[in-house]
């Protein structure tokens, strides 16, 4: 059996050879020991535009797009003891599939190995999944730190973790499989919940499998791709079921995540009043030096106008007007 198999549905030619490019770097096995397997949704056009890179690269099935459902018979066709799931749009950090394939060997109470990614901005694109409480998920730190934050670099077990680059073994993803009664996204999500739930294993955040991910970039351009209500309700209810099952180490992962996450936020609003004091002080340097330098302005202009006055009363003491003469 192969060490592992990168599983990516795509549709886009362009987004799927920047991928198998990045995945050369991203994985420092031999060749042979690898594949990357397909769900083409394409036209045969495009299908024509793809080339492969180091990594031997087979499409195994041309099925109409259903993310969850062309998983699952990816997942069953492939030869990989451990399957790397990826988003066609993804760009792969070097030797990210090697961190995740160590982690998976060397932590049998880990089921699920997720990324961090950044988007092409630079910025925290995911760092773990939480959940609100009232079950909706939300990406740590979302849009309140960049990707270089400290909290970012910390490996540790969240919640749950995004499905655009992760990592399975293959017995446990066949042990349950992504939930195909989605219908535009959450499968992801359910398939972590159900991973703690059913497997009792532990979603792991790993710094050191990475990539840059602008998140949507192909799902915005698809009709019937927007957000849904059903979806989110059956998160929701997802959530709430495990937590009402969930085993105590499992119970431990959501309060450790919230209490980081709320640390990290105070720290980050430690840092913010920080930076607004310097601002503060910084403005009210300027106000101080701007006063200065307006003083001194209207002092010179002031002293001018006098030394001009003065300048012009010793000229007519030294040149006196001739007097009239006087009549008799």
């Amino acid at each position: 059996m192969l060490q592992a198999s990168i599983l990516v549905v795509s549709r886009t030619p362009d987004y799927l050879n920047r991928l198998l490019n990045s995945l050369d770097q991203a994985y420092g096995g031999p060749a042979e020991s690898i594949e990357v397997i397909a769900s083409w949704n394409g036209s045969e056009a495009d299908e024509q535009r793809i080339r492969c890179a180091r990594l031997p690269f087979q499409i195994l099935q041309r099925d109409p797009y259903h993310f969850a459902g062309n998983m699952n018979n990816l997942a069953r066709r492939a030869q990989g003891s451990i399957l790397i799931f990826a988003n066609d749009d993804l760009i792969a950090d070097p030797n990210s599939i090697d961190a995740a394939i160590e982690r998976l060997q060397h932590r049998p109470d880990v089921g699920i190995v997720g990324a961090r990614l950044r988007n092409s901005l630079g910025q925290l694109a995911h760092a773990g999944i939480h959940f609100t409480s009232y079950g909706s998920p939300y990406h740590q730190l979302g849009g309140f730190a960049d990707a270089e934050h400290a909290a970012n670099g910390r490996e540790r077990l969240v919640p749950a973790v995004t499905g655009a680059f992760f990592a399975m073994r293959r017995d446990d993803f066949l042990a349950i499989g992504m939930d195909e009664f989605f219908k535009v996204c959450g499968e992801d999500v359910m398939l972590n919940l159900q991973a703690r739930k059913q497997l009792h294993k532990q979603v792991l955040f790993c710094p050191a499998m990475g990539g840059v991910h602008d998140a949507e970039s192909t799902r915005r351009h698809t009709d019937g791709q927007g957000a849904n209500a059903d979806d989110m309700q059956r998160m929701r209810q997802g959530w709430l079921t495990m937590i009402q099952q969930a085993e105590p180490a499992s119970l431990m992962v959501e309060l450790h995540s919230a209490q980081d996450e709320a640390e990290d936020l105070r720290n980050r609003c430690r840092a913010l009043m920080e930076e607004k004091q310097e601002l503060i002080d910084k403005v009210a340097e300027t106000a101080r030096q701007t006063k200065q330098h307006l003083e001194h302005s209207l002092l010179e202009q002031e002293n001018k106008r006098l030394r001009a006055q003065l300048q012009q009363l010793r000229n007519q003491l030294a040149n006196p007007l001739p007097t009239a003469p006087t009549r008799r």
